[in-house]
């Protein structure tokens, strides 16, 4: 039987999050951040590795400049959830 469940395109609620805690022992979620202490077990964040191909792009892993590339990233990507919700897509309407 599976331990871990990611949700379909990283979107969890609260009735699925409710539901990943019954059936699973953890879920990875798609929000931009590190793991740290805060995070539930049905609700793991993860680093998109889409950031990180260039070579040594982790080697600050760890560091208040890493973190905050991350906190940085995970800002531009809220910012463009909410641009997609007010356009109604990934691109912004023109007639």
């Amino acid at each position: 039987r599976p331990t871990v469940f990611a949700y379909p395109y990283g979107c969890a609620d609260e009735a699925s999050t409710l539901a990943a805690t019954r059936a699973f022992r953890w879920a990875c979620t798609a929000e931009f951040r590190a793991l740290d202490a805060r995070a539930l077990p049905a609700a793991l964040p993860r680093l998109d590795m889409w950031y990180f191909q260039e070579p040594r792009s982790l080697d600050g892993w760890g560091t208040a400049w890493f973190a905050a590339r991350i906190e940085a990233r995970h800002g531009l990507r809220r910012v463009r959830r909410m641009a997609q919700r007010f356009t109604g897509g990934f691109g912004v309407k023109t007639r």
